[in-house]
């Protein structure tokens, strides 16, 4: 069973990951061969601006993950949208590999 935070975090990334699969436009239809044929420059060029979500999914206190710890606000799908709304296409997703 997951803790409330393993289901925060669990909610946030499939927001997070919604939100990225809606202003890239990928929708599951592009073929292996095009993807192939694009170049790397050209995948980081259609990615556009990103946004780091790395703060808020980082942050620790003493040991085990504490999304405010460092200050920042817990992410919400609010943020998110304000995120999109900012201009920002792609966000940056980190792992960390804390006590839970």
């Amino acid at each position: 069973m997951l803790s409330r935070a393993g289901k925060t975090r669990s909610i946030i990334l499939t927001a997070v990951l919604t939100v990225a699969v809606s202003t890239s436009g990928l929708t599951g239809q592009a073929s292996a061969d095009t993807t192939a044929q694009e170049g790397a420059s050209q995948i980081v060029a259609d990615m556009g601006a990103g946004w780091n979500l790395g703060n808020q999914l980082e942050a620790s206190s003493n040991g085990y993950p504490s999304e405010t710890a460092w200050g920042q606000p817990t992410v919400t799908q609010v943020i998110i949208d304000k995120v999109k709304a900012a201009g920002f296409k792609t966000i940056q997703i980190p792992v960390s590999y804390l006590k839970t």
